[in-house]
Parts: C-alpha cells; structure tokens; sequence
C-alpha cells in the first residue's frame, strides 16, 4: 500500500501551469501562491489586512516575517513563545491560530480562482489509484487536497469520511482550516450567542486530549454547545513539533494501516515531525520503498535520512524532482514498480 506524505512545498507548487520555482513571465498574482511555512508571516498586503483583525499578533510581526541573514526560524519562535507561561503569551499564540487559519482560507480562494481546478494533487491520485488504495497524510492546512479528491466522488462532510473511503485514506496530523476545537467555557461572561474571536484570545484557554475535534458543520449536542463553543483547530507551527491536531481515531486508523505499507513518498515534506516518524518506525515493516521528491538532491538526501534514523528500514531513493516535474513524467507509477 502506497502513504504520501505531503508538506507546504506541495500546496506552494499544486498547480502545473505556474509551476515553482519559476513560474511564467505572465503569471503575476504572487500573492495567491499558498505560502511555505517560512512565508506564513510574509509582507504581502492581505496577510497584513488579517493581522490587524487579530492585534495580539502585532507584537511577533518583526519576529516571524521572513528576513534576509542569521535569525530564527518561524518554529523556533513560535515555541519559545509556546514554552512561556504567561497568559499574553497564551492569548498571542491564540491569535496566531486565527491569523493562520483566515491567511490559509484567504489564499486558497485566490489559488482556486486561478486553478480553476487543475490540480497536480488530482493528477497523483489518478497516476496512483490503480495499484490500490492510497493513504495520504498531509501537516498542510489548506484543503487543496480534498477539494481535488472531488473529481474521484471523494468527499469529506464529516470526520468518518477521512478515514472510510476505500479508495483513500486521508489524515490531516495538524489540523485543517475547517476543523474546529470546541472549547470548554471558563468564563460565564462569554455568552453563548455572542462568542467572537476577540473573547477567546483574551481567555486563552488551554487544549488538552480530550478537547472535541469537529469538522465545520459538525456541532456538538445541543447541552454541549451551551458549555463549549468553536475555535480553529491548527497545530502551532513550532520546531518539536510533538502536538497531533486531530480525532483520535484517525491516530488510531494510522497505526492500523501502517503495517500495510509498502512504500513511502515524501513530496514537499521535510520530515521534522519527530512524533510522526516515531510513529512510523513503531509501526511500519522491515523493509520500505521511500522516495523523497525535492527538488533539491541534497535537501532529499537529507529527509531521507530523517526517516531512516527513525528507524524506517528498506530502500531509500532520493528523487531531484518538484512536484509538478514528479507529476508530468508519472513518476509515482515508475517508484510503485
């Protein structure tokens, strides 16, 4: 059985006609381009329209805006933040979960106008459906990929469907921008039928194990909704990365279906979440196919040894390739044989 993994280079290069890193001299909305992770704080116009909806973020633009030179990365900022107590700290990483989730939306719309729904996500699946079924994972965001699996009559109302369909499974490990946390109220000051964002940010509750995981539509009973209420469901991008955003039982679907893979590609995907690759070197066989497509040989090299020191064993193939390119010459069929 066939995992993709994908990551943000995927999204950033999803559409085949304007492909990264150089698109055509007539393409000139850069801005709808979903965004690396190194971009997500960018000074394109929009991203800044939506920090100012969302002020607690003001004071972490200077640090998380990319920048020329020696200076952290947005994930090491971003967890030193998260390993502060305070509860400024907390209300800005709140704000920071809306940011990201409307900045995402925000350049998916745009993506989408462009697209008109060619899609390379689209274009794999087909290359890869006819020798079995698929399980994708992806640490994306966006629902690009599912809006592409559309074409196959794969849809995703609920949660169950993410994990039933027996022509792909798709796991989303740090939450997507139509998931929603439902949070505990800890404050009858907040009223049931006048929540905003502002109200949560300033609460900054916290999030453990046990707090709900829904799909936008998909609401609690109506007792819960008077003690809980919605809030975007997004892993903080930080560098340790150990927080899965996502219902228990698509983890437990993972652990299931790992035993049955065979082969492993990486597109876009750095391979930095450790939690995830402990999971594939407790889970997964003796003896895998893995391909890292980058279209950096050396940065390929490097997240195959990422999994490998994981624990993964079997044979490694790194593959010079951008996503468009791996698509165009089929070369999911070539790495299957």
């Amino acid at each position: 059985m066939l995992m993709v993994v994908f990551g943000a280079g995927a999204s950033y290069d999803s559409f085949p006609s304007v492909p990264a890193p150089s698109p055509p001299p007539e393409f000139q909305d850069f801005e709808a381009r979903p965004p690396l992770a190194s971009q997500l704080f960018a000074n394109r116009d929009f991203f800044r329209d939506i920090v100012r909806q969302y002020p607690k973020c003001l004071p972490l633009i200077a640090d998380l805006e990319p920048r020329t030179g020696a200076g952290s990365s947005i994930e090491e900022v971003l967890e030193q933040y998260q390993a502060q107590a305070d509860s400024e700290a907390q209300s800005q990483l709140w704000a920071i979960r809306y940011y990201l989730q409307k900045v995402i939306q925000q350049c998916e719309i745009r993506w989408n106008q462009l697209t008109r729904g060619v899609s390379n996500y689209s274009s794999l699946f087909n290359q890869a459906r006819r020798s079995g079924p698929v399980c994708f994972v992806t640490f994306n965001y966006d629902t690009l990929l599912e809006r592409s699996l559309g074409a196959f009559e794969i849809e995703f109302p609920s949660l169950g469907n993410y994990i039933n369909d027996p022509k792909c499974t798709l796991l989303k490990l740090h939450g997507s921008t139509d998931w929603t946390y439902w949070i505990q109220k800890r404050s009858t000051n907040i009223r049931k039928n006048e929540l905003t964002p502002d109200e949560l940010i300033r609460e900054a509750p916290p999030i453990g194990p046990t707090t709900l995981v829904r799909k936008v539509g998909e609401t609690p009973e109506e007792a819960e909704r008077e003690v809980y209420f919605p809030a975007p469901a997004l892993a903080i991008p930080v560098v340790s990365k150990s927080e899965f955003v996502c219902p228990e039982l698509h983890l437990n679907a993972l652990r299931t279906l790992l035993p049955q893979i065979t082969h492993i590609a990486a597109i876009g995907w750095r391979a930095s979440e450790r939690h995830f690759l402990a999971m594939l070197g407790a889970h997964l066989g003796k003896s895998i196919n893995v391909t890292a497509v980058c279209s950096d040989e050396t940065e390929s090299q490097q997240i195959l040894e990422r999994i490998r020191s994981a624990g993964v064993s079997g044979r490694f193939q790194a593959v010079p390739d951008t996503f468009t390119e791996f698509v165009r010459r089929h070369g999911i069929e070539a790495f299957l044989k």
